[in-house]
């Protein structure tokens, strides 16, 4: 009689379990998510944002740069914004978002948020407000 040795059987052993797993229909869970992407903008870009803007509907907006990170301050609170393309800023929970005009002597800004419950006055609450800001 052949004997295996114990390498071998655990090897083929492996290799049934294997074949096995890939024939049944397992449960499990399926995860979607979004990468996370950096978008790269040089320090004296964020600073030159940084100033008081006069919005369309009188409001002031203030934004400014502290260690190289663009803030709003603006509807009662302060975000703090990170570019996601050229020239286009959003906050962390996707609130808000910030478009800087190509034209920089023009010094203009698009800004479009989801208004808080006491601040909307342009519709009902979860609707998004666009607002143009210059200097």
């Amino acid at each position: 009689m052949k004997t295996i040795s114990p390498v071998a059987f655990v090897a083929l052993t492996l290799s049934c379990a294997c074949a096995y797993a890939q024939e049944q229909q397992l449960p499990g869970v399926q995860v979607t998510a979004t990468a996370v992407r950096h978008y790269y903008v040089a320090p004296e870009t964020v600073h030159a944002l940084s100033g008081a803007y006069n919005m369309s509907n009188g409001q002031l907006m203030r934004l400014s740069d502290r260690r190289s990170k663009l803030y709003v301050d603006f509807d009662g609170r302060s975000n703090r914004l990170a570019a996601v393309a050229d020239r286009v800023y959003r906050s962390d929970d996707g609130a808000m978002t910030l478009v800087a005009s190509d034209d920089e002597l023009l010094g203009e800004v698009t800004l479009s948020y989801v208004p808080r419950n006491g601040m909307a006055r342009a519709g009902a609450a979860g609707d998004v407000v666009t607002l143009v800001a210059r200097r």
